[in-house]
């Protein structure tokens, strides 16, 4: 179990005064920082808040080291609360325990993990402590930055809580799919989840655990074209750089979904330091690669010091002239697309952003607004989107989603062939009915409105339109079809 670090700390500006804490969680590479501030509060409760907010944001049971500069919530969890507790959380004079709320609540957090409370002395040069410090300082003044506002729901007592899971359903169905293939919808989505298209999108259903005798672990090949950790190289000009598992939102059918994790702090798998020089050195030794594409999960769940990190480093092979980011962000995630990270974008290569996005109702005002941020920092946003049964697989949702892209400035580039990935059958809509849906698009709306319709080879052969001059022959559901290598594949 790999050990995460809480580094917390608290302010008030007067005491009682307006406050504010702060937190940096830390499981190997992985970074995040959560902030927030109360009108009217205490030094001392903003301490203990910012201990509760760093266990809160743990998904499961973990070992944690918590870092506070207070004696007051150091000596109080590990010392005094034995005999509060002993006396019905009355002091040894027989006074009520002051804060007794956030203490319970500490205490409760605390059971449900391995926590080893550390106390470190305050600016004493620390890194960790000066930015938790500054985390806690400058929510006082109202600059919050704060993932807990994107709160998602995680379990399958939420989602019916939230009415999302009917009472007709098959609730063990549900709870085992959930344990294999785990649910993740941000509150930033949950506002848009009353649209159908995308609720089926994110909430977790009884078919996903129908698997087809033609679904993959690897539908699309991967593994067979990673010659080391965390790197695809399937093309000879490009190489896809996956920088972690975790993603803003667990899509019910992610191509990937047979590696999704749902542990600590964000996810499975988080390219080290040690992988990305190791990608970055086999891009250096090969000088065809121009482009390297940054996916996993999603690379906007990283850190703006991580992110950073590892573009600089892409930035430093001079062959490379193009960075590629595959992600979900700004729409599953508007606040991400902060100053600070468009400040990481914007650097000395061309950089694209690949946005997916399936449905126009997920791009509401805020989403379009943080869309539009990233382009007029000068860096093109093109759409991925894959064709859903019940999602986009009309002509009408699909024409308003490629207008809705185009009216913001994001190019239409991929519309995806559902990859053959296990227990997303549910999903898939006959290739016939995609060809004649693009077809359809031809002509009934503007040129700049007209996405790809490509399909991924099962076995790593590579994306290949699903047009004619790369189809040799079509009976029915059944196609033998000419990959870009000229190598041919029975596909059905």
């Amino acid at each position: 179990m790999a050990i995460v670090e809480i580094w917390t700390d608290g302010a008030c500006s007067g005491n009682p005064g307006v406050g504010g804490w702060g937190v940096l969680l830390r499981c190997g590479e992985f970074e995040k920082e959560l902030s927030g501030r109360e009108p009217d509060t205490t030094n001392n409760r903003m301490e203990l808040t910012a201990a509760i907010k760093g266990l809160e944001a743990l998904r499961n049971s973990s070992e944690v080291k918590l870092y506070t500069d207070s004696q007051y919530v150091q000596k109080g969890i590990t010392e005094w609360i034995h005999g509060w507790k002993k006396n019905n959380w009355k002091t040894a004079d027989k006074k009520p325990v002051k804060n007794e709320d956030l203490w319970q609540k500490l205490c409760a957090l605390a059971e449900q993990h391995k926590v080893e409370f550390i106390w470190v002395r305050g600016h004493s040069g620390l890194e960790e402590n000066e930015r938790v410090d500054m985390l806690a300082v400058s929510a006082i003044h109202g600059c919050v930055y704060n993932d807990s506002e994107n709160k998602a729901c995680t379990s399958l007592k939420e989602l019916q809580g939230l009415g999302l899971i009917k009472e007709t359903e098959d609730i063990d169905a549900i709870e085992r799919v959930i344990e294999k293939y785990p649910v993740l919808i941000p509150s930033s989505v949950l506002k848009k989840i009353d649209a159908e298209p995308v609720r089926l999108q994110f909430v977790p259903d009884a078919r996903e655990l129908i698997v087809k005798e033609d679904e993959l672990a690897d539908p699309i090949g991967d593994w067979k074209d990673s010659p080391m950790t965390g790197v695809v190289h399937r093309y000879p000009d490009r190489v896809l750089l996956k920088v972690t598992n975790a993603c803003k939102v667990n899509c019910r059918f992610c191509f990937r979904k047979e590696r999704l994790l749902n542990q600590t702090v964000g996810g499975g798998f988080l390219a080290s330091e040690q992988d990305i020089d190791n990608a970055a050195a086999y891009i250096r030794e090969r000088k065809e690669v121009s482009e390297v594409l940054l996916s996993g999960g999603d690379p906007l769940t990283l850190s703006d010091k991580k992110l950073k990190t590892i573009i600089d480093k892409i930035c430093d092979i001079e062959h490379v002239k193009i960075i590629r980011i595959n992600t979900r962000a700004p729409v599953a995630d508007s606040k991400r697309i902060t100053d600070g990270l468009i400040r990481v974008l914007k650097c000395r290569k061309a950089v694209y952003i690949m946005l997916h996005c399936n449905h126009s109702k997920e791009l509401g005002e805020e989403e379009r607004l943080a869309c539009a941020k990233i382009i007029d920092a000068g860096i093109p946003i093109l759409s991925q989107s894959v064709l859903l049964k019940g999602v986009n697989d009309s002509y009408d949702v699909l024409a308003e989603l490629m207008k809705t892209f185009a009216k913001n400035r994001i190019i239409p580039h991929y519309l995806h062939h559902l990859d053959k990935a296990k227990g997303i059958s549910h999903f898939r809509v006959p290739i016939e009915t995609g060809q004649e849906l693009v077809k359809r698009l031809r002509g009934n709306i503007s040129g700049i409105c007209q996405p790809r319709y490509i399909i991924d080879i099962p076995g790593g052969f590579g994306k290949c339109p699903l047009e004619s001059a790369f189809i040799q022959e079509q009976k029915g559901g059944e196609l033998i079809i000419e990959d870009w290598k000229g190598r041919v594949h029975k596909y059905s």
